[in-house]
């Protein structure tokens, strides 16, 4: 089964399978999968299928990071069924969608809210500034003033207590104005101190530096702690620098090689900035062993008939002791890849990318040795080559810069400073500031002069492609596909398969493109060209699909499908994007906001509805009270009887209405283009999308749309339309009723519909039973469901059947009230058993039968079919209890 994706933008969920190992999702156009968002990177994420159809995904260093399940995908991860993916506003769903969950709704409080300012208020806006003002400047000075404090002198006990006695909270200090200026000038010389500081420990001069700290505390008379603090911070870090530097080197270098290596290092940093380092390091550089049987560039033992002696063991100069030192026929330990790498990536923070190069080729040479997979083999070669392009990059930007220095103006190579490059030393850049020029080693100057620098070399030579590197890596797109424009223009196509590496490397390529075009200011890939040239092909199409001409719009469909599942993705954005400009257009509509009125109307009416027949069927507080239950009860039932008054009324004032809608013929022409479309897409069986306002597809045949008329779903729409056909079929189709039993079938069913429930239809055979029973009652002088006189009489299915009536389900109502068909259904309605028969759902069909005051309802499912005579028939609720239709003596 092909993977699926389900991806929502916020306004639509569209569906996205798969079909290729490798899909490309972002916002370039050339990408498998194009999301048109400016949160989503050009190419941001890589969705990767294995031949077992299980998927991966890959963030290829997104500028916003993608989320898997909320939290940041870091590595390549296999995805399950139900897994959300978020780039920028799109949420990709894998398998299928996951619901959201509710938001929290933020609660406000009465302590949040503003208040009110008292009329007459001057407002303390100019003390607070000054009060920020001063706090400031003593946040700046007050870390330096910690040793040069006075000790504040002792208080005479009298004094003391007459403070506790008078006050409960400390005076305000008040700063004189000279007071004021001392501490911004101190400030002033802190500021540039530190500047200064920076500035030395750039160049590895921590003597300078030094000397700067003394320089002040010498000016203000006391200690700064927050500048040596600042010194000695970047001494630990230097010391930790050349730690490593030394460590690496222990397997490059002969023990003299690696004494003279230090005794340079060493000559930069005096012993007053590191004590007792000098004799660390030496005791270290004596315990060295020879290169032949060291460092990680080692990977075989030596020959078993080797005779070579071991060195002797170099004493410890810092203990005394021998150390022991491993002999040349000792058993040669397998590097381990993951150490030479953490090694590689520690040469790499610190700029010596030629050696991190060394070492991360090591690391893959181990790797593949040891039978680590191809894939970690493939990361440490592609992090080889970045590391070897950066350390290209910074010898061809030395070479831009010795051979043009002019072009290298404005370089921010300090805090909120830019300078001049004047020229090269070495491998140092020489900059033009005031004063003494400032000279930087190309690896210690700032990121963001990096780039600066990166972006002025013009494309000569072709190691000018490593510096198009460095401006891939740093997001400088634009002006890394011009400067590999310009080497190729200068280069010609030899420079095309380097070019083709660095775009593989950049966007993760498993394999080197066959070929790269120059398309719109960047180089793409062949792969790519297609992709765009598809969507081109889509773009033209799009126009057609609104074209006013049926016929038009159907070939467009049919060229877009044409063009395979390549493009069904592409296609399907469209028709989504058409489908949502044709709901705008048709929400804004005057006639979609008047039905949109009645719609809220609707939604009263079935609360209303809801909360009535809830009270109307509880038989705990709506009880039945034709029995002996006391007067308690018979206080319950009054009062929910009450109650279910108000709620019916509340029903019929919404009933009542006068709302009015129609749809208009611009509303009718936007529903139908859109159901061509809904049409389109379940012929295709894609997503359709955000979807039309339920009651536009169950609108009425008959205008205008009411209350009474609107529904939200076709079964709503068809018991409606049921209902207004049977109600007109009782009163126009002839019938065994009398008009005073017909106005009593059409009072129920006003009601009936009213609540919500179907119609009943007029059914002779129930309406001669029931005016049999009325009869009966009239005639014998009693009043109940049970005939006492005839047993073939006795139940309301006995009358049933002797007038010929099989059917599921009968129950009866009885009245005896001299009012008419009105007045005996206000009984019913106060009468809880009566007025839950009367609103069963179940009902279809209804006999009414009156003799003088009696009156007889008898309801029924429907009529038994032939082949299910004889059977006994279900749902028979004709035993005349309270449940099922009324006490029998009322």
């Amino acid at each position: 089964m092909t993977p699926k994706f389900f991806i929502d933008d916020g306004t639509a969920t569209s569906l996205y399978e798969l079909l290729e190992p490798r899909t490309l999702v972002g916002r370039e156009a050339g990408c498998d999968l194009v999301l048109a968002d400016p949160r989503v990177s050009r190419r941001h994420l890589e969705l990767l299928r294995d031949e077992e159809n299980r998927v991966w995904a890959r963030d290829l260093g997104a500028s916003n990071t993608t989320l898997l399940n909320g939290r940041p995908l870091e590595e390549k991860t296999l995805l399950e069924e139900g897994d959300v993916l978020e780039l920028g506003g799109h949420r990709l769903h894998f398998g299928r969608v996951r619901k959201a969950a509710q938001p929290i709704p933020s609660s406000s409080s009465y302590a949040t809210r503003p208040r009110p300012r008292p009329s007459g208020h001057l407002g303390l806006a100019p003390l607070a500034c000054l009060v920020v003002l001063v706090g400031s400047l003593l946040y700046l000075v007050l870390p330096d003033l910690e040793t040069a404090t006075p000790q504040r002198p002792p208080e005479k006990k009298g004094a003391a207590l007459a403070d506790e006695a008078h006050t409960t909270e400390a005076p305000e200090t008040v700063l004189r104005p000279e007071e004021i200026a001392s501490l911004q000038k101190r400030a002033r010389r802190l500021k540039k101190a530190r500047l200064a500081i920076r500035k030395a420990c750039l160049q590895g001069d921590f003597e300078a530096a030094a000397g700067v700290i003394a320089d002040f505390e010498d000016k203000v008379g006391s200690r700064s702690l927050s500048l040596r603090n600042t010194l000695e911070s970047a001494v630990a870090k230097e010391r930790e620098r050349l730690t490593t530097a030394l460590a690496l080197r222990q397997g490059r270098m002969r023990p003299d090689e690696l004494s003279q290596w230090w005794a340079s290092r060493m000559e930069r940093h005096p012993e007053t900035l590191f004590p007792g380092a000098k004799m660390e390091w030496q005791a270290a550089l004596s315990t060295l062993p020879e290169p032949a049987t060291r460092g990680i560039a080692q990977t075989t033992a030596p020959a078993e008939d080797s005779t070579a002696e071991p060195p002797a063991s170099p004493p410890d100069t810092a203990s005394g002791k021998t150390v022991s030192q491993q002999t040349s026929d000792a058993p040669i330990a397998a590097p381990d890849p993951f150490k030479i790498q953490g090694a590689a990536e520690n040469l790499l923070f610190q700029r010596r990318f030629g050696d991190a190069a060394r070492a991360f080729g090591e690391a893959a040479r181990a790797a593949a040795a040891q039978g680590l997979g191809p894939e970690l083999v493939s990361s440490l070669e592609r992090r080889q080559r970045d590391a070897q392009r950066r350390e290209d990059a910074l010898m061809a930007i030395l070479n831009a810069a010795r051979e043009t220095p002019q072009a290298f103006k404005g370089i921010p190579v300090l805090p909120n400073r830019k300078a001049d490059v004047s020229g090269v030393d070495d491998r140092q850049l020489v900059f033009r500031t005031p004063g003494e020029p400032l000279t930087l080693p190309i690896r210690r100057l700032n990121s963001e002069a990096l780039i600066v620098m990166a972006e002025r070399v013009r494309g000569r030579e072709a190691s000018d492609l490593s510096v198009a590197w460095l401006l891939l890596e740093a997001g400088r797109d634009t002006a890394a596909h011009r400067l590999m424009h310009q080497v190729a223009s200068q280069q010609g196509a030899a420079t095309e398969a380097t070019i083709a590496s660095l775009l593989a490397d950049h966007l993760r390529l498993d394999a080197i493109p066959s070929a790269i075009v120059w398309y719109e200011g960047r180089y793409i890939t062949d792969r790519d060209r297609a992709r765009i040239a598809l969507a081109d092909q889509v773009k033209k199409l799009l126009p057609r699909i609104q074209d006013p001409d049926s016929q038009v719009r159907a070939k467009a469909y049919g060229e877009l499908r044409a063009l395979g599942s390549a493009a069904a993705f592409a296609f399907h954005q469209a028709i989504l994007r058409r489908k949502g400009e044709l709901l705008k257009h048709l929400k804004a509509t005057k006639s979609f906001r008047k039905l949109d009125a009645v719609a809220q109307l609707h939604a009263e009416l079935e609360d209303a509805r809801q909360a009535a027949l809830e009270l109307i069927f509880d038989k705990e507080k709506y009880p039945y009270p034709y029995r002996d239950r006391g007067p308690e009860i018979l206080s319950l039932y009054q009062e929910t009887q009450t109650e279910i008054d108000r709620r019916v009324a509340r029903i019929r004032s919404i009933w009542n209405s006068s709302l009015r809608a129609a749809p208009s013929e611009e509303l009718e022409k936007d529903l139908a283009l859109i159901r061509e479309i809904d049409t389109l897409l379940a012929d295709m069986n894609l997503d359709p999308g955000q979807p039309v306002p339920a009651f536009l597809e169950h609108l009425p045949t008959e205008q205008p749309v009411t209350v009474r008329t609107f529904a939200r779903s076709s079964d709503e729409r068809t018991r409606i339309d049921e209902s207004a056909l049977w109600m007109r079929e009782n009163a126009e189709k002839p019938t065994v009723a009398t008009a005073a039993e017909k106005t009593q079938v059409r009072i129920t069913n006003e009601y009936r519909v009213m609540m919500g429930r179907h119609a009943v239809r007029i059914h002779d055979t129930l309406v001669r039973c029931a005016r049999m029973h009325s009869t009966d009652m009239s005639k014998g002088g009693w009043f109940s469901h049970f005939n006492p006189n005839d047993p073939k009489k006795r139940t309301p299915r006995d009358r049933a059947k002797l007038v010929g009536y099989e059917g599921i389900g009968i129950s009866e109502n009885i009245a005896r009230n001299p009012g008419g068909p009105a007045a005996a259904h206000q009984g019913w309605i106060h009468s809880s058993g009566h007025h839950r028969n009367i609103l069963s759902k179940s009902w279809r069909l209804l006999g009414v039968g009156n003799a003088g005051s009696n009156w007889t309802q008898n309801f029924s499912i429907r009529e038994v079919k032939p082949e299910e005579k004889g059977a006994d028939p279900e749902g028979d609720t004709g035993d005349g209890t309270p449940e099922n239709g009324g006490d029998p003596d009322g």
